[in-house]
C-alpha cells in the first residue's frame, strides 16, 4: 500500500488538503469580493447542477470531460492505478465530509445539499491530483 510520502510533493498537497483540511473557512468569509459565492450557495450547486445552462454560464462537468477526453493514460502498472488504491483504502470522501460539517451550519445546507457539495469538492481534488501524478510519469 502507498502512503502519501510516497507521492510527488504536488500531490502530497492535495492529498494532505482532502484528509485535513476545512473548506471555505479562509479568505472567503468577510471578503466583499467573495460574498457573493457564500451567499448565493444554493444558486451555485443549482447551477452546477443544470444540465441547461444558457450562456455566460458554462456546465463545468462538461467542460472537465471534454478535456478529460484528451489525457493518455499509461496502461497498467502506472501510479495512477496506486493512487486510486490509496484514495480508497484512504477513504478521503469520508474525511472531507467529516472535517467540514461547519459548511452545513455556514451555508445553510440540508443533508443532500452537503452531500452534493462535499461529492464536487471530491471529485474536483481527485482530477487535480490525478493531472497532477500524471504529469509526473514519464
Amino acid at each position: 500500500m502507498t502512503t502519501i510520502p510516497d507521492y510527488p510533493a504536488d500531490v502530497q498537497e492535495i492529498l494532505i488538503f482532502m484528509r485535513d483540511g476545512k473548506f471555505l473557512g479562509g479568505i472567503y468569509k468577510n471578503n466583499d469580493k467573495y460574498t457573493e459565492i457564500i451567499k448565493n450557495i444554493h444558486k451555485a450547486l443549482e447551477i452546477y447542477a443544470d444540465q441547461d445552462i444558457k450562456i455566460p454560464y458554462y456546465f463545468l462537468p462538461d467542460i472537465f470531460n471534454s478535456a478529460q477526453g484528451e489525457i493518455k493514460i499509461p496502461t497498467p502498472p502506472n501510479q495512477l492505478e496506486n493512487f486510486a488504491m490509496h484514495r480508497d483504502l484512504e477513504n478521503y470522501y469520508e474525511k472531507i465530509k467529516t472535517n467540514n460539517k461547519h459548511l452545513i451550519i455556514d451555508l445553510n445546507l440540508d443533508d443532500d445539499e452537503y452531500d452534493f457539495l462535499t461529492n464536487i469538492f471530491y471529485e474536483d481534488l481527485v482530477a487535480c491530483a490525478k493531472a497532477r501524478l500524471f504529469s509526473e510519469e514519464k
